[in-house]
């Protein structure tokens, strides 16, 4: 699997460096929590980055 290949979120979290050790409800949960985040509410698209 190439980088950004990930079909989903589950597989983005089960491969390559991103892989790690779940217990219980945790990959679910923050899964849940990742796609709960509002893109329009946090990110804004037209904001130029700073100049160092």
């Amino acid at each position: 699997m190439s980088l950004g290949s990930a079909a989903t979120l589950q597989d983005a979290l089960s491969t390559g460096t991103h892989q790690t050790e779940f217990t219980g409800t945790e990959e679910n949960d923050l899964s849940e929590f990742l796609l709960s985040i509002d893109r329009e509410l946090y990110i804004d698209d037209g904001a130029a980055f700073p100049e160092n």
